[in-house]
């Protein structure tokens, strides 16, 4: 059905953790990214782990190192050591997703858009909606009535946003490259992300790396990160400004994974003065 009406396989699918799914998939669309719904895996953790007398600490560490590792090497590290911590070496639903890894930590899927999205709760949260129109008693055109009610409903919701991003849109200050390009481009809600990143240069830092590579700029940035400001943590990101291609590139990857620009980047391109932003 995707293909007939789509004309192509899915760039990426997201399902819950299922063999017969797993399978289907693989002969269906065998070039299709296949990714785990994060908040299963998680849940499922929860069922396997809670009997361990330290299962607090454990879902503690766990949701840390998932939701806050920058790199896989991070990753890798910080499970080893919780692994080693807590003495699950033996754990069977610790092995196997371990063995999952690529398939459902975020870390992993940093170059990939996938919007943000992380897990199945939004096709969920349209069902429940959905739900609030419609019940078992209903009958046929009973039904149909009310689920094109609800599709109205929520497109006068969306119109109303819409109206909004368009007639009412955030404050942008006009000295600043990147809050004068993309407030012209994203919604209101994705535009405040642009804001953040842009507020977020204050606690980061560059330096200039040795260039080898002609037209490329290498920078080393620095952003100081988690809040009470006492125990903020320094981690470092390569940054790559190519200011004839007009490609940058930083390995903290939201630009790839949430569409947004970087405040890494942000900072490096005010220290080269670059005043244009190319369209690609």
């Amino acid at each position: 059905m995707w293909k007939e009406r789509m004309g192509r396989a899915p760039a990426v699918m997201l399902t819950y953790q299922c063999k017969a799914v797993e399978g289907a998939i693989r002969k269906v669309f065998p070039h299709t990214k296949h990714r785990l719904c994060l908040w299963h895996i998680l849940r499922n953790a929860d069922k396997n782990l809670r009997s361990h007398p330290q299962f607090t600490a454990i879902d503690r560490d766990m949701r840390t190192l998932v939701h806050e590792s920058t790199t896989k090497e991070e990753f890798q590290n910080l499970w080893a050591e919780m692994v080693e911590k807590y003495n699950l070496q033996q754990n069977s639903w610790v092995r196997e997703a371990w063995s999952i890894r690529r398939r459902w930590v975020p870390v992993y899927w940093m170059d990939t858009f996938c919007a943000v999205i992380s897990s199945t709760q939004r096709s969920e949260q349209s069902n429940k909606y959905f739900k609030s129109f419609v019940s078992i008693e209903n009958g046929l055109k009973q039904f149909i009535d009310q689920f094109e009610f609800a599709l109205k409903r929520k497109a006068e919701e969306e119109n109303v946003l819409n109206f909004a991003d368009k007639n009412r849109p955030l404050k942008w200050d006009l000295g600043i490259l990147f809050e004068d390009v993309f407030h012209k481009v994203y919604t209101n809600k994705k535009f405040q992300e642009v804001k953040d990143e842009v507020y977020g240069c204050i606690n980061t830092n560059v330096e200039t790396l040795p260039n080898i590579l002609g037209p490329v700029n290498m920078f080393r940035s620095t952003s100081k990160v988690n809040d009470p400001f006492w125990k903020k943590e320094r981690r470092c990101f390569d940054v790559s400004i190519d200011t004839v291609s007009g490609e940058y590139k930083c390995d903290c990857k939201l630009f790839e994974f949430k569409g947004i620009v970087c405040r890494h980047i942000i900072k490096c391109l005010d220290v080269l003065d670059v005043n244009v932003i190319p369209d690609k």
